[in-house]
């Protein structure tokens, strides 16, 4: 699938390849490359196998553009609750990242960083993309649904309800 999006005719992959050429070119200083909530590769339907294999596709492809205007490599981190043996295998060991678990992300997500996203939460991304503000993020359409409002809603009521407190916090200040 890399190297389709890369070097294929397709008028399709040609599409994509502009998309990355652009949103590259717009960025400044990426150090490192996130990955958050890419799914399951090992699912029970054929559907979400292809998809986990584009998503990480991308994320790779998106990389490796990034990689060549910076002329340095950029290490990539991946972290979702679903990921299994197979997927820490997978991306470890063959695609040369490192997993980690929740909230470890955010240890490597900065003002520096591309973070891919595609099947993030609401309450997820308040937590890390909101909160750390990456150069480049590539994930859930925030039109139509509320956007940024929901996840800071979510956050705020998840404060009240598992704390009692109703004053906002700092973090959720720096949030809005």
């Amino acid at each position: 699938v890399i190297k389709q999006i890369k070097t294929s005719d397709d008028p399709g992959r040609a599409t994509v390849r502009d998309f990355i050429d652009r949103i590259v070119e717009k960025t400044d200083q990426i150090d490192s490359a996130v990955c958050v909530g890419l799914g399951p590769y090992q699912a029970c339907m054929l559907k979400e196998t292809e998809a986990f294999n584009h998503q990480l596709a991308m994320f790779i492809a998106i990389r490796e553009r990034l990689e060549r205007k910076y002329k340095k490599e950029i290490p990539m981190v991946f972290q979702d609750p679903r990921f299994r043996t197979p997927e820490e295998y997978l991306l470890q060991h063959i695609i040369g990242g490192k997993v980690v678990q929740h909230p470890e992300c955010l240890q490597y997500m900065t003002e520096k960083s591309f973070v891919f996203a595609p099947y993030l939460t609401w309450e997820g991304f308040a937590s890390t993309v909101l909160l750390r503000r990456p150069a480049l993020y590539i994930g859930n359409n925030l039109e139509n649904t509320g956007g940024t409002s929901i996840a800071l809603a979510k956050t705020y009521v998840r404060q009240v309800y598992l704390t009692g407190n109703y004053e906002m916090g700092t973090d959720l200040h720096s949030l809005i």
